[in-house]
């Protein structure tokens, strides 16, 4: 359960006043939970185990930061690059065929978007590989 303020006495173990903001509760092992936060703000992510055994390991916990305020552009320093594994998810949709000349169908221009800017040094043929990982 993810709660916004209030406050936690860590001398008696309570917690009180705060706001639910969301909640992912199932029987399953993997959670994930998306919401909206707001800078300066305190949050507290209450992870609790139900049921036998009473307790539940894990083996990692993330919380990833907000999306930037700008569109995330990453600067290639030197050609040839990788990136490695990455996501758009944490991006917004910076880019549409409203606001960006289009290249290809419309239509693809409605999700959630980073822009890689590079400079080769030779003029040539560049080869783009992008491999995606489908859910």
């Amino acid at each position: 359960m993810l709660y916004e303020g209030g406050t936690f006495d860590p001398t008696c173990g309570t917690y009180t006043g705060g706001t639910c903001v969301t909640a992912e509760q199932s029987p399953s092992s993997n959670k994930t939970i998306s919401t909206s936060v707001t800078a300066g703000q305190t949050y507290y992510l209450l992870l609790d185990q139900w049921g036998p055994p009473s307790c539940g390991p894990f083996i990692n916990l993330t919380i990833s930061a907000p999306p930037p305020p700008t569109p995330q552009i990453i600067n290639v320093a030197t050609l040839p690059y990788s990136s490695g594994p990455g996501s758009t998810c944490t991006s917004q949709n910076w880019f549409s065929h409203t606001n960006t000349p289009v290249c290809g169908n419309p239509t693809y221009y409605d999700g959630k978007d980073i822009l890689w800017r590079f400079q080769p040094n030779a003029s040539g043929v560049v080869t783009i590989e992008y491999l995606e990982t489908m859910p």
